[in-house]
């Protein structure tokens, strides 16, 4: 389990406040379920989630999740307690693991005397933690801000299954603001295109771009799309593609 403290900014607006945190099963393997991604302010709370503040998390590639502060407690200080873990994971293999978070209009602290208490009460089984495999930490200095307005409206593959060597097409709508197109592989490493273009439609921006995938017959190769503005910030949001090898 993690835990740490949001304080709002008084000067920005609750619609302009968010908290997203970035989560991925740890290993991509055969007969591996969903891990559960489960949060509140407290143990007991966390471990009797609805599907309004839980999670399955079935992909090995990194997606954001909302944090919904409304399902949270807010201390006389002001502060929600957030806590974050899961509820699954008896296969080993059946790892969750936490990366990132992106934080807007909140200050976050840290809250490691919480986990404590939950280890001192006995509420850490809830939780069956995260397999000491966190690795949450704030957004730092150099990572791109993130542009709310800017979002990825859909990404499409031309084919879902593509040869060893033979090339990958990809179309994605973006809204207006788009300057540039990003394709992440599983390992966060940036696809190099060997063509891309850009117009637009409708008072959007279309994007087609295409690569050489690499890999056996039979691989399935998950890939994270986002757009970034002409600032280099990125979109609020990303979509998934998977192609697998013929």
């Amino acid at each position: 389990m993690i835990a740490f403290y949001l304080t709002p900014d008084e000067n920005v607006g609750d619609s302009k406040r968010t908290i997203q945190i970035g989560a991925h099963r740890k290993a991509e393997v055969d007969n591996t379920d969903a891990v559960p991604l489960v949060y509140g302010s407290n143990a007991e709370t966390v471990d009797s989630a609805t599907d309004t503040n839980s999670y399955s998390v079935a992909s090995g590639t990194e997606q954001y999740y909302t944090i919904d502060v409304s399902k949270l407690q807010r201390d006389t200080q002001g502060r929600y307690l957030v806590l974050i873990g899961t509820t699954g994971g008896d296969n080993f293999n059946n790892t969750l693991a936490l990366t990132n978070l992106k934080i807007a209009g909140y200050t976050m602290t840290s809250a490691e005397s919480e986990i404590q208490k939950a280890a001192d009460a006995g509420e850490g089984d809830l939780f069956r933690q995260v397999r000491a495999y966190s690795a949450l930490r704030k957004p730092k200095a150099d990572e791109p801000a993130v542009n709310e307005n800017l979002n990825v409206i859909s990404a499409e593959l031309k084919s879902a299954k593509v040869s060893p060597g033979k090339t990958a097409t990809l179309s994605v709508t973006a809204s207006e603001e788009a300057e540039t197109l990003e394709v992440l592989d599983a390992d966060g490493n940036l696809v190099e295109f060997t063509k891309v273009a850009k117009k637009s439609k409708k008072g959007n921006i279309v994007f087609t771009a295409a690569w050489k995938v690499t890999g056996s017959r039979g691989d399935k190769l998950e890939y994270t799309v986002r757009v970034k503005d002409a600032d280099g910030a990125v979109s609020a949001n990303q979509e998934t593609v998977s192609i697998t090898i013929k």
